[in-house]
């Protein structure tokens, strides 16, 4: 059809997202939710009593146009190593929204490199741009495969850098270090950072690329409220910008983002460091719990942060995805990124901690199941 983007003729989206429901018994166990990754602690108490005496007749009204006032503040207070100003943060309904809108009104979609596994509807979004994707792989032992990516950076053949860190669906964390290397190879060559910390609020603020952002030309850091802070109904993220490109994002930035109730309850939950911390410490808990459960099984897990509420196991030779199945526990099947890594398949799954009332009940489960 004329008037649509050439690209859409052959494009096909690769996503986990569906509206089917995959095949669970629940008719012996009941289904407990392992798989989509938002937060299974709650919500911040500080944030629900502060909604309580929230004006609903405010909503009539157009918010602050950039959230100069309520949000930019506590961002700045909260980062305060990374001297960041005003005019480096922006909001959008979400940190995907965020990425959306760089791929598709800010960078040239030419080529993007990245690593995998890695979250995949990012370079789907660059293809449906008219880009190409590369992913590096991990190592063998799955390993970040850094040396790799600062040669293929230093090739000078993309537009841009992708990193999810922490790593979706792994929980690996890449040192702040090492992100600085890439970035710097990449500053020379002006190739473009896009470093996505939707599950960032598991580790210390100190990980965070968002401190380099002052340092460097080519940067840019998106955080979503979706996963450790327990907002992803509300749709939140917001995305840390270098002085150089701020100015050139600002064109295409789109005002009265994200509602003003979500800005409000996000700003309750920025100021709540002892949920987060609290989160935090759940997140490691119910990990420690269950990775233990594997490991007494013989099953792989791939290295992970201690505190990132997502990790990868992998049994070799066994459809995994099944056997959860079987199990009544929903996760996430390895084969969804294969985008991003050929090598990862059905014989893999990422699981998401659950509540802290069903912990036992998986441990459990995983103990009674025979994975041959």
């Amino acid at each position: 059809m004329k008037n649509i983007r050439d690209k859409l003729t052959t494009y096909k989206r690769d996503t986990y997202l569906t509206e089917e429901e995959k095949s669970y018994d629940d008719s012996l166990l009941p289904v407990i939710d392992c798989e989509v990754g938002y937060s299974p602690f709650g919500c911040s108490q500080k944030m629900l009593e502060l909604i309580k005496g929230f004006d609903f007749s405010q909503v009539a009204r157009y918010p602050e146009m950039f959230y100069a006032k309520l949000l930019k503040p506590i961002i700045i207070e909260r980062f305060s190593k990374a001297n960041l100003n005003p005019a480096n943060i922006f909001f959008g309904h979400g940190s995907f929204n965020l990425a959306e809108r760089v791929i598709h009104k800010f960078i040239m979609p030419r080529s993007m490199l990245g690593y995998g596994p890695q979250f995949n509807e990012v370079p789907t979004e660059m293809e449906a741009a008219g880009g190409d994707y590369r992913p590096i792989p991990f190592t063998a032992d799955f390993q970040f495969p850094l040396q790799e990516i600062l040669s293929q950076l230093n090739a000078g053949k993309d537009s841009m850098l992708y990193l999810d860190n922490p790593n979706n669906p792994t929980g690996y964390l890449i040192p702040l270090e090492d992100i600085e290397l890439m970035v710097q190879d990449a500053e020379k060559n002006e190739i473009i950072v896009l470093v996505d910390e939707a599950y960032g609020d598991f580790v210390p603020d100190e990980c965070s690329a968002i401190n380099l952002i002052r340092k460097h030309s080519n940067l840019m850091v998106i955080r979503s409220f979706s996963k450790a802070l327990g907002l992803a109904a509300q749709r939140v993220g917001y995305m840390a910008i270098s002085d150089a490109l701020a100015p050139y994002y600002g064109k295409v930035d789109v005002p009265f983002e994200p509602t003003l109730i979500s800005a409000v309850m996000a700003s309750a939950i920025l100021g709540d460091h002892d949920f987060i911390n609290q989160v935090r410490r759940s997140s490691r808990t119910a990990k420690e719990k269950i990775s233990s459960a594997f490991t007494y099984k013989g099953l792989d897990i791939l290295p992970t942060h201690p505190d990132v509420s997502i990790f990868v196991v992998h049994q070799s030779g066994v459809n995994l995805f099944a056997q959860f199945q079987k199990m009544g526990i929903k996760v996430e099947n390895g084969a969804v990124y294969r985008k991003t890594n050929k090598e990862i398949n059905h014989s893999f799954i990422r699981l998401r901690v659950p509540n802290e009332k069903d912990i036992e009940e998986v441990v459990k489960r995983i103990i009674e199941n025979n994975f041959d």
